[in-house]
């Protein structure tokens, strides 16, 4: 996680391109598929296994 400090700010650059066809899409899959690897199921179930956040107070929500 990255803390930004009063005033700072971070930007980031996004580039979308639409894929024409079918064999266009494949090759895009399998470029993907060769530096990341898929996992078996889409979603996982939650582990409840986190590391606690250092460094900042912990918000709390005020109760009605």
């Amino acid at each position: 996680m990255i803390w930004l400090q009063g005033q700072e700010d971070r930007r980031y650059d996004t580039t979308f391109r639409i894929l024409d066809g079918s064999a266009r899409i494949a090759s895009a899959e399998a470029c993907i598929r060769a530096i990341a690897i898929q996992p078996a199921v889409d979603v996982l179930p939650p582990s409840g296994h986190f590391r606690r956040l250092r460094g900042k107070a912990a918000f709390t929500t005020a109760q009605p």
